[in-house]
């Protein structure tokens, strides 16, 4: 809801055209495509690739009443939490087959970096690095996963760790993050399952 009403306030006497948005790289810290044009991606309810205002009306009552489990006309603490919960979800599966240019399950390394109006691999690669599988690939719950409140400090880690030894210096700490390349405790290492990438020790 709260997406709605910002896309709606700024949207408001004009359309949207969805290409022009996923091609501006608005996403996660990633420099790719991002949750913002995949919600926009799931109001353009006819495909067309423009966002009209009656689609954004339609999108907020459809959601509303999805959301009023009780149906008492008013949405509860609960119902809003499930409410945002449902569309992050819609959001991360969208932006995921939009990545996905194969319609093969999985998204590559070249994949994420073809979404990316940077294109810059060095850096777009520690990433995801540190959030795909052995085999080389991110499935849609690795996806997900990295995009998850529990996956933000891992991430701020490999931005904050420029130099990649898996530890975080004084003037690394200070230094902006954005496009810096980060490490996550040493080539080759990655997520366990369920959990963030492996790091060293504290230093002796």
């Amino acid at each position: 809801m709260k997406n709605i009403l910002l896309i709606a306030a700024i949207c408001a006497a004009t359309a949207v055209n969805v290409q022009a948005v996923q091609g501006s790289g608005q996403g996660p810290g990633q420099g790719m495509v991002g949750e913002e044009s995949a919600r926009l991606a799931l109001l353009d309810s006819d495909g067309d690739g423009i966002i009209t205002r009656e689609e954004m009306e339609t999108a907020r009552q459809t959601e509303f009443e999805a959301a009023d489990t009780d149906g008492d006309g008013y949405l509860g603490a609960a119902e809003l939490a499930a409410m945002q919960e449902a569309q992050r979800a819609d959001r991360l599966s969208t932006l995921f087959d939009l990545i996905d240019a194969d319609d093969d399950l999985v998204i590559s390394l070249e994949e994420m970096v073809s979404a990316s109006p940077s294109g810059d691999e060095a850096v777009i690669g520690v990433q995801f690095d540190a959030f795909a599988g052995d085999d080389g690939v991110m499935d849609e719950g690795e996806f997900a996963y990295m995009h998850s409140p529990e996956a933000q400090a891992t991430r701020r880690f490999i931005a904050m760790d420029s130099d990649g030894d898996g530890y975080i210096s004084s003037d690394e700490y200070g230094a902006p993050v954005a496009g810096s390349r980060g490490g996550n405790g040493g080539p080759g290492q990655r997520p366990q399952q369920g959990g963030g990438p492996q790091f060293p020790g504290p230093r002796r």
